[in-house]
């Protein structure tokens, strides 16, 4: 995977979801909302941390130890003891956190299908 390619998930995939929390504000109120923004930033972190990994690892050139160990502290025990927090919260509603991820996963399966033709 490329710089650009997750560049252009990104920025596809942000966008999709504020205006999906927009819409999910408007229609079931502003904790719906947060939780469409909660779950797409909490996939989006989850996804670049992967990225990053993926490459450090396929890249032979460079001293990429320290940073390893780094992307996995952050990546396993953060990113996943923050979500279980977020879910067990009761404070956002699970259809609006699985819709987040949801929508961030659906731009990155449309970026993915548009840059491979």
């Amino acid at each position: 995977m490329t710089r650009i390619f997750f560049k252009n998930v990104t920025f596809f995939g942000l966008g999709l979801a504020v205006l999906t929390a927009a819409g999910g504000s408007f229609i079931r109120g502003a904790v719906f909302g947060s939780a469409v923004m909660i779950g797409a930033i909490w996939i989006f972190l989850n996804s670049y941390f992967l990225f990053r990994l993926i490459e450090l690892g396929m890249n032979q050139s460079t001293n990429r130890k320290n940073n390893i160990f780094l992307l996995t502290v952050l990546k396993f025990p953060v990113l996943y003891l923050a979500g279980y927090f977020i879910l067990r919260g009761r404070y956002f509603p699970v259809t609006g956190i699985v819709l987040g991820l949801s929508v961030f996963m659906a731009a990155l399966v449309a970026v993915w299908a548009w840059s491979s033709k």
